[in-house]
Formats: structure tokens, C-alpha cells, sequence
């Protein structure tokens, strides 16, 4: 066996490693780490191969050694770290899945727990990044999941400061504005629910249960044409959509156009109807 092409194979496995890890694009930091790690072990194996003699039956410790330490250190101090985040943040979508069917079921309170269990588990990602000014902030899921909740749960000022918690780490949360749209609704505050609709659409044009719910708060305005407005736009968006033209037909009622309504009935007849997403992420 030769030693010094061993430390070759050696060396390029190692710089291999370093760039494979690179090419996963795993957390910065930790691929700082790894890369020092490896190019201490490539010093190493690059000095094992010119001077194995002399460190061989030197009697003193050779650097050589020291620096192969700090190399495999700093990678298993990576790879601690790293697969540390990694089921942290599956632990994370595991608690939030759990609420949300918790959510489905209509077991609120269970569910706020699990949701937050997921926002302490955010701080501690948060914490572990060192990102201490946004810790609690991590993730918008849980806190528009808790919000939507809270809403249900007739708790609309506490659902409504959750869900700017979500929207403040993601604006364009459409289903977050949605939800605090209905909450607003909910306190007969027509103006911001209408304002937060708009902002769902700004997200997400194509968002049908904004539009259908942004006519119901044109519709308890008595706006009646702006209401219709908006029910066209969800029914053209989707003409399956059973909400809207149920609202359509109701909307028509108080107009005094009744044959208008009654075909929006035969027409929810003749179509059928699509389900309501029921999950906190996307209803409240």
C-alpha cells in the first residue's frame, strides 16, 4: 500500500464532502464550519504526506495531529448542529399539523396548544440562529393557525393580534388577511374587513373566498351592486363555487330580482358545490 496516495483519495474526499454539503444548501453557518473542518484535515493529510517521517518518531506531538482534531471537531460540531435545526423545524410542522387536526375537529383549545407548542419551538430555532430580535417570529404558520382559532373561539381581539403577528413575517399571506377580514366582520367593522380583503387580493388575485367574502361585507354595507360585483368575480374564478352563488342568490333576494335568484339556486342545483377548505390555515 502506498500511505501517500491513501492521503490523496484522502483530501479529495474530504474537499468533496465540503462541496456536497455546499450543493445541499444547508444552514450557512454550518458549512462554514464543515469547509474549516475539512481544509484543517486536507492541511493534515497534505503535511502526512511530506513529513510522515519526521512525525513518525518525533517525541513531540506533532501539529499535523492537532490540526486533524480541530478539523473532525468542527465537523461533528456541525453535523451536531445541523441535524439539531433539522428536527427542530420538523418538530415544528409536527405540532402544527397536530393543531390543525385538532382544528378540523373542532377541538380549539387542544389545537392552541399544539399551535403553541410550534411557536415556542420557533423561539428556540430562533434563538439557536441567534436571530434574538425576530426569536418569536419564526414562522407565520402557527401564529395565523392560533389566530384563526381564536376566532372560532369568539376571541376575535387576541385572533386578530396573532394574525398581524403572521402577517408582520409574511405580508403576503392571503389567507392570514382573509381570516383577520372575518374577524373584523365578526366586530361589524366592515371598513377593515374590506381593507383586509383587499390586501388577500393584492396577494392572491385569483383568491375566490376572498372575493366571495369581501362581497358579504359590501352586502352587510346594503352595497348591494358592489357585493354583486364580487360574487361574479369568485363565480367566474370558479364556477363551481357554492358559497358564492348561494350569497349571489341572497343578495338578488333583497334586490327584489327573484327570478334572478332562483337561477342562481337551480344553478347551485345543476353544478353541485365545492367543499370550504376547513383548516385553520385557510378558514376562520
Amino acid at each position: 500500500e502506498n500511505p501517500q496516495v491513501d492521503n490523496i483519495l484522502l483530501s479529495i474526499g474530504i474537499v468533496m464532502i465540503g462541496i456536497g454539503m455546499i450543493w445541499v444548501r444547508s444552514s450557512l453557518r454550518y458549512i462554514h464550519l464543515w469547509i474549516v473542518g475539512t481544509i484543517f484535515l486536507f492541511l493534515f493529510s497534505i503535511g502526512e504526506m511530506f513529513y510522515f517521517d519526521q512525525w513518525a518518531f518525533s517525541p513531540i506531538q506533532p501539529p499535523g495531529t492537532i490540526i486533524a482534531g480541530l478539523g473532525i471537531s468542527l465537523i461533528m460540531i456541525s453535523t451536531i448542529m445541523l441535524a439539531y435545526e433539522r428536527s427542530l423545524h420538523t418538530s415544528i410542522e409536527t405540532e402544527i399539523v397536530r393543531g390543525d387536526i385538532d382544528y378540523m375537529n373542532k377541538d380549539y383549545k387542544r389545537a392552541l396548544r399544539s399551535y403553541d407548542v410550534a411557536l415556542e419551538k420557533s423561539r428556540a430555532k430562533g434563538s439557536a440562529d441567534g436571530d434574538t430580535e425576530s426569536a418569536s417570529q419564526q414562522y407565520d404558520i402557527p401564529w395565523y393557525s392560533k389566530g384563526a382559532a381564536l376566532i372560532l373561539m369568539g376571541q376575535l381581539e387576541e385572533g386578530i393580534e396573532c394574525l398581524d403577528m403572521a402577517l408582520s413575517i409574511n405580508p403576503n399571506n392571503e389567507v392570514a388577511w382573509v381570516s383577520k377580514g372575518n374577524a373584523y366582520s365578526k366586530l361589524g367593522d366592515s371598513e377593515n374587513a374590506i381593507e383586509s380583503y383587499n390586501n388577500a387580493l393584492i396577494s392572491n388575485p385569483r383568491y375566490i373566498i376572498a372575493w366571495n367574502n369581501r362581497g358579504n361585507a359590501f352586502a352587510r354595507r346594503k352595497d348591494y351592486v358592489e357585493a354583486l360585483s364580487n360574487y361574479n368575480r369568485a363565480i367566474k374564478l370558479n364556477p363551481n363555487y357554492h358559497d358564492a352563488w348561494i350569497n349571489k342568490g341572497y343578495v338578488l333576494m333583497k334586490m327584489g330580482k327573484q327570478e334572478e335568484a332562483l337561477k342562481c339556486v337551480s344553478m347551485i342545483d345543476q353544478r353541485g358545490g365545492v367543499e370550504q377548505p376547513k383548516t385553520a390555515a385557510s378558514s376562520a
